[in-house]
């Protein structure tokens, strides 16, 4: 009868025990290397020593198991002094730090001194994964008072608002036998924007204009052409009158006028994952053209009700129109972009309805809307449940906007993996060629070369989507 009441509880048993085995092993300060040196110790001491009487095997066995216990007592009180005394304080020196860019930081250490053969490893644990941290290793003596200032560089793979929310912390021993780890709790937070990149201009379409109205995408904005001066052979041939050099044998040439940026308001809608920086790049020196033309702004952006609600993302400081999502400011055009990566909808045009409810609901003026996205195509995810396009374009219908799409080619050198980006003013590769005659005019422009033909004709369909919807695209091409 008692076998019977005592088999049931074996299973349980075993299960207990797994679980302390597992626990111990977790959490017991000792390496495997510690391990194996107490375990030969041990072996040592029973094996050889005790039973064979060997002067040699008890000295070693018991200086290798005395000195595991030593360290194992020294390592356990260090814990507990540097658990009490020890404070961390991270900063960040970059006034405008930029992704896939080395960003200044550093770790100041107060009452950090480590005894002789100890040392203490020190790394960054943000919120969000993909961060390139350094580990730092802490070893000898410090004032009590004074700081150890550790100074490096931590790389962002892209924008957004980084929180900072511990340390990792490990004690080692030089001989590698114990190593106790723990986290320090540690609130910093460092605002990661999106390098600018130079664009050629490109056209200034107000919010007021209406569909069908014409706009010229040329380098230079002229107006008519209108004075008459001698012609020179920056000129060109064009601008000769003929006519007037049959009469007077003199070369005449008609000089342009420049032309009135149209004064009003510009409806900007920004689509980029939080991997597309070259989108959001763009996108930013297109707005720094518009504020030196002051052009007010109407901007908004996927997860703008993420950014402004929030408040672990710091989007008090984040000043909407009223009630509305949509910004007009340059800073807070800047916080909406970084502070909304961290959405769901980021990338998906969800939030495009919701940005034209709101400029309708502010009494604006809205008939077109000019929208930068990445020309990457649409994976087959998206076809399944809906690409961005299509909800912009139903959206467009039913409230009766015209869509400007600005595509922007992606750059390998800032959507590979996360790397330094170049220097201010150095070259940009050229992304876009000629592709097929039979493409048509508009599409053959947005083909990139690069080695995924199956990504090229993904752009090329995409591009013939729009045009065929009746959307207007924009050619966006970098500065080489």
């Amino acid at each position: 009868m008692k076998d019977f009441y005592v088999l049931p509880l074996l299973p349980s048993f075993w299960k207990s025990l797994k679980i302390l085995a597992g626990l111990f092993v977790r959490w017991q300060p000792l390496t495997f290397r510690g391990l194996l040196v107490l375990c030969l110790s041990i072996y040592a001491l029973y094996v050889w020593a005790i039973p064979q009487a060997d002067l040699i095997a008890a000295m070693l066995g018991g200086c290798l198991g005395a000195l595991c216990t030593l360290l194992l007592l020294v390592s356990l009180l260090l814990r507990v002094h540097l658990g009490r005394r020890l404070k961390v304080e991270a900063f960040f020196e970059a006034d405008n730090p930029l992704s896939r860019q080395n960003v200044p930081a550093g770790l100041a250490c107060t009452a950090s001194s480590i005894p002789p053969f100890f040392s203490l490893r020190i790394k960054r644990q943000f919120q969000e994964d993909g961060v390139l941290s350094p580990i730092h290793i802490i070893k000898g003596r410090s004032a009590t008072r004074d700081k150890r200032h550790l100074i490096d560089h931590v790389v962002f793979p892209h924008r957004g608002l980084w929180v900072l929310k511990a340390l990792n912390l490990a004690l080692e021993d030089s001989f590698g036998f114990c190593r106790i780890k723990w986290s320090m709790p540690l609130e910093a937070r460092v605002e990661v924007s999106a390098p600018k990149l130079p664009i050629q201009p490109l056209p200034v379409m107000a919010a007021s204009s209406r569909v069908g109205d014409q706009w010229n995408q040329s380098t230079e904005r002229s107006g008519d052409l209108f004075d008459l001066r001698s012609y020179d052979p920056s000129d060109g041939i064009k601008r000769i009158l003929w006519k007037t050099y049959a009469k007077s044998r003199q070369l005449v040439v008609r000089r342009p006028e420049p032309a009135m940026i149209p004064e009003g308001e510009v409806a900007l809608y920004l689509i980029a994952k939080k991997e597309d920086d070259h989108v959001a790049g763009a996108a930013l020196s297109y707005i720094d053209e518009l504020h030196q033309h002051q052009i007010t702004i109407l901007f908004g952006t996927d997860g703008a009700a993420h950014a402004a609600s929030d408040p672990s993302t710091a989007a008090t400081e984040i000043s909407a129109a009223g009630p509305y999502r949509f910004f007009s400011t340059q800073r807070d055009i800047q916080r909406a972009i970084n502070y909304s990566v961290w959405s769901e909808d980021t990338g998906s045009g969800a939030g495009f309805e919701t940005f034209v409810e709101d400029l309708r609901a502010s009494n604006r003026v809205l008939h077109n809307v000019i929208v930068f996205a990445g020309a990457d195509g649409a994976s087959e995810a998206e076809n399944r449940t809906g690409t961005w396009f299509s909800r912009l374009s139903a959206a467009a219908q039913r409230h009766h906007v015209k869509l400007s799409i600005a595509l922007v080619p992606p750059l390998p050198a800032l959507t590979g993996p996360a790397q330094q980006a170049p220097a201010a003013g150095g070259k940009l590769p050229q992304v876009f060629y000629t592709a097929a005659r039979r493409l048509p005019h508009p599409v053959r422009k947005l083909v990139f070369p690069d080695h995924k033909p199956d990504q090229g004709r993904m752009i090329a369909a995409q591009a013939s989507k729009m045009i065929s919807s009746g959307a207007e695209l924009m050619q966006v091409q970098f500065h080489e």
